[in-house]
């Protein structure tokens, strides 16, 4: 298999200003680094692990700082199971959201703190992809051309939230992870791309539009920014966290030696963006 190329880009709610704090979150864990966002700056672990862990993550709470500690508390807390490398089953994805939920249930209760996060995981390891959703973020797989979300909604699971209850913000300790709905393993082949977003990408750019940029972009950060700014020229207005793990080989670029490169020119009229290199 290709070793994955990451990219992720995470976009403020434009309605709070440039100087408000983003209440997302995205990890991303890979070659021997555990890398997030925590408020405004990366942060950054060395850590040894098995494969290439990427999570994206959308805060809630009853203000702006508590929805960004909890986007961040989620990240972090998925750090701890990176080093054990992804199963054949997805029980034990499932098992360790439940555990981490319900310890961060309680801890946040225990200080009054009404707070919510929704997530998207994507685990590749080796031809074995585990993946999860939690609330409103998705994951989607891309193969030949076409995007296919690896969940459903079904029921209530759609309104779970990591850490603040299953039903809403701060009602419920558990957190119902059922295999095929919401955690599960694929199997991916060379040339695959995984898609994670919250609900700031999906609700304003549709798959056809998505699978497009991913079909015709080469690198996987520039793919995520692509999607990111389909969404604000659609008039999405609120935060988007958009990760792409790119299973493709590198296109290879063969240029005249003698050749003078022509100087990129700067875009003034793109959005303010925070993005991971």
């Amino acid at each position: 298999m290709i070793t994955p190329r990451v990219g992720v880009v995470c976009r403020g709610d434009s309605r709070r200003g440039a100087a408000a704090p983003v209440a997302e979150s995205y990890l991303v864990a890979k070659d021997g680094r555990a890398t997030w966002l925590e408020g405004d700056a990366e942060q950054r672990e060395v850590l040894d692990g098995r494969g290439v862990l990427a999570v994206v993550a959308d805060g809630e709470g009853e203000d702006h700082e508590i929805a960004r500690v909890a986007a961040t508390s989620s990240v972090r807390a998925l750090i701890k199971v990176w080093p054990a490398g992804v199963s054949e089953e997805p029980g034990r994805l499932a098992e360790f959201l439940s555990s981490a939920h319900t310890r961060m249930y309680w801890h946040a209760r225990d200080r009054k703190a009404r707070m919510g996060a929704s997530l998207a995981i994507g685990w590749v390891d080796g031809a074995r992809l585990g993946w999860a959703e939690v609330g409103s973020a998705r994951v989607w797989l891309w193969r030949d051309g076409r995007l296919t979300r690896l969940g459903h909604d079904r029921d209530k699971l759609s309104e779970q939230r990591f850490v603040g209850g299953s039903q809403g913000l701060g009602d419920d300790s558990a957190i119902h992870m059922c295999p095929g709905v919401n955690v599960g393993v694929a199997h991916l082949q060379e040339g695959d791309q995984v898609l994670l977003a919250t609900d700031g990408l999906w609700r304003w750019v549709d798959e056809p539009s998505a699978a497009q940029v991913l079909t015709h972009t080469d690198d996987p950060q520039a793919s995520a920014v692509t999607c990111m700014e389909r969404a604000v020229a659609r008039g999405g207005t609120d935060h988007v966290t958009v990760a792409v793990i790119d299973l493709r080989p590198p296109r290879v670029v063969r240029r005249d030696p003698g050749a003078v490169p022509e100087p990129r020119a700067l875009r003034k009229d793109a959005p303010p963006v925070r993005q991971k290199g």
